[in-house]
This record gives C-alpha cells, structure tokens and sequence, in this order.
C-alpha cells in the first residue's frame, strides 16, 4: 500500500472528486441546453435565440473547464489552481501550430 506525502506542494485531487465534477458538468451542459430542447418557445422568448455566441452555449461548452476550475479550487486553494494552470504554458508542438490555433483558426471562422 502506497501513501501519498503531504510534504509535495501540488496536492492530488481524489478520485471521489469526479461525481461533484460531472454532477457540475453535466447540471450546467444539459440544464441551459434542456430548456431549449424541452421549452423551446418559452427559452427563446425569455433568453433570446440560441447560436454560437449566445452566453448560454458558451457556458454549457465551457462547462467542463469552469467544474474542473471549481474541483481544483476546492481541494487545492489557490496553489492547486496555480500547479493547474501552468499546464497552459507547457508547449508540446511546433510554433507553426499555435499560430494556426490562435491566428489562423479565428480568421477561418470570422
């Protein structure tokens, strides 16, 4: 049997964490979406019509990211989040596609 050191600076999230997180996910994806499949005369009246750049989608697309935001806060703090988010600065491909990702993507879609 394995211990894990509370002495490592970055602390591991438990695998019980995933039920809060999907719960989390799937409340705010399916919630938001639901009333447009379930109500929908009634959501576009009171929320507007549903597309790309209607707030509504973008938070249920983004659902995830804010959950597991949420989770890491939780049981980390604010190091938790930290160790978390520096995995965004870790580059694993060539230059050529991030300009792609990040100039060339929103250019193909404005």
């Amino acid at each position: 049997m394995t211990t894990v050191s509370t002495d490592s600076p970055a602390q591991r999230v438990p695998v019980i964490a995933l039920l809060p997180y999907l719960l989390i996910t799937f409340g705010i994806a399916w919630g938001l979406l639901g009333l447009y499949l379930l109500f929908p005369m009634q959501a576009t009246a009171r929320f507007g019509e549903l597309s790309a750049s209607h707030p509504g989608f973008i938070l249920a697309v983004w659902s995830p990211a804010f959950a597991a935001i949420a989770i890491v806060v939780y049981v980390g703090g604010l190091q938790g989040l930290r160790a978390f988010l520096s995995r965004l600065l870790l580059w694993r491909c060539p230059a050529g596609w991030y300009a792609y990702l990040f100039i060339g993507f929103p250019l193909v879609f404005s």
